[in-house]
């Protein structure tokens, strides 16, 4: 038997930003993800690994949880939005 792990964006949801086509990432399941051996030593490791290729990828750990790349973006544009009006 195997474990499926996956890191899925606290951010998703919201589907398509406004503005342009970026998606998030769980969205069409492209987040940090891996199969790992049916015992606690192997689903820490690749929890391990997948925190590892979050972080490298862009992802960012808030106080909810994670948050892709993309939705980090469309939120940082969607709050630079805000402030120039």
């Amino acid at each position: 038997m195997a474990t499926w792990l996956e890191i899925r964006c606290e951010g998703r949801g919201s589907g398509f930003s406004q503005f342009d086509s970026r998606r998030c990432w769980s969205d069409d399941n492209e987040g940090p993800h891996g199969m790992a051996a049916d015992d606690n030593a192997s689903i820490l490791e690749l929890f391990k690994e997948l925190k590892q290729q979050a972080k490298e990828s862009g992802w960012k750990r808030k106080s909810n949880g994670w948050h892709c790349p993309a939705c980090i973006a469309n939120k940082e544009r969607k709050g630079n939005e805000h402030t120039q009006h």
